[in-house]
């Protein structure tokens, strides 16, 4: 995990925190990556958590080589890393190496050294409590602890459904061609394509804002089709909408509006679809995870997209702005273009 610091206020000593990225100890396309949007995030100091329950392993050894040498000319290199071997509350860490070259073992920092005066937690300690930590406020702010691991947090974008799944292979096809005939609608019919794009923007809002829990969490059971659609058509139009990027973003706006109940939604589908349809579903989930506080499942959508369609261009922007802090950025670049899409569509209505 690579955490970026940026310069705050005249106190030299003053840093608010910036992106977080997270990497695969054996993947080193994915540390170069992380190293890459710490720099193009123009960060005063780069820091470095590795995290492994075997903190001698090969793997484990290669990241820390890579990390303490990973600094070129104009570029910052890593000023300190940690081991830890999962981020849980009491759990013991240690320094492995820093710019002045002091280690846990040394416990100090070498004279003259700006560290020379640091806290003895700076060496070593235990993390202190998880659930404390700002970056779980919107998690607690919706009933959510973060108590499941990556592999308990993918399942939840999978069906748990074999009828559900039978029933949307059905449509499948069908969802693709309404998409491709919208689209083929934006100048001969665009009063059909903007009753459509209505009808979906209704599916996802249908309080018009009034809040919905969201869903995410061990202890939350996801809707099934039936709860969350009155038809297969509406299931269909939905699908149609979300197999094509210029209908998909007409939806933005009623998302960030309604994240809750857009994301039950979306997750119904994207649980029941695959190919585009689910990765541009989990794409938009993501907006209504970061727009209710939740960035860490924001993330895990976007990454189960990533699997689902490698290259798919939304979430890969979305994981980018979202890998440097620029989740606030996300949210309106997002909202513009729904907006730039939607003035289309009303223009071509009254041309």
């Amino acid at each position: 995990m690579l955490i970026g610091l940026e310069q705050h206020g005249p106190d030299p000593s003053a840093f608010a925190l910036g992106p977080i990225v997270r990497a695969d100890l054996g993947n080193q396309d994915q540390l170069e990556h992380a190293m890459r949007a710490l720099e193009f995030a123009d960060q005063d100091v780069h820091l470095a958590v590795i995290i492994t329950r075997i903190p001698n392993s090969r793997l484990a050894l290669e990241a820390a080589y890579f990390l303490e040498h990973s600094g070129t000319e104009g570029v910052p290199g890593i000023a300190a890393c940690w081991h830890v071997s999962e981020v849980a509350s009491g759990t013991p860490y240690t320094l492995l190496f820093d710019a002045a070259g002091a280690t846990a073992t040394t416990a100090t920092a070498a004279p003259g050294s700006p560290l020379a005066d640091a806290p003895a937690k700076y060496f070593s300690g235990a993390v202190p409590s998880v659930v404390g930590a700002p970056t779980m406020r919107g998690l607690l702010e919706n009933g959510l602890l973060p108590e499941l691991n990556r592999e308990e947090i993918a399942l939840h974008f999978e069906s748990s459904s074999g009828a559900e799944t039978r029933r949307c292979e059905a449509l499948y096809e069908a969802a693709y061609t309404q998409g491709r005939l919208l689209i083929e609608q934006r100048f001969t019919r665009p009063e059909a394509l903007l009753a459509a794009v209505e009808r979906g923007c209704a599916l996802l809002n249908p309080d018009r804002g009034q809040g919905a829990e969201f869903p995410a969490g061990s202890a939350t059971k996801p809707l099934t089709l039936d709860e969350c659609f009155a038809s297969d058509e509406d299931v269909q139009l939905l699908a149609a909408l979300l197999s094509q990027s210029h209908l998909r973003d007409s939806l933005i706006i009623d998302i960030v509006e309604s994240p809750g109940a857009a994301a039950q939604r979306l997750l119904c589908i994207a649980r029941n679809f695959t190919g585009m349809i689910r990765a541009n579903a989990l794409s938009l989930w993501a907006i209504a995870a970061v727009e209710s506080g939740l960035e860490p499942w924001g993330f895990a959508a976007l990454r189960a997209a990533q699997e689902e369609l490698p290259g798919h261009s939304l979430s890969a922007v979305q994981r980018q702005l979202m890998a440097i802090g620029e989740w606030e950025g996300m949210l309106d670049t997002a909202v513009a273009g729904c907006r730039l899409l939607w003035e289309e569509i009303e223009d071509n209505c009254v041309a």
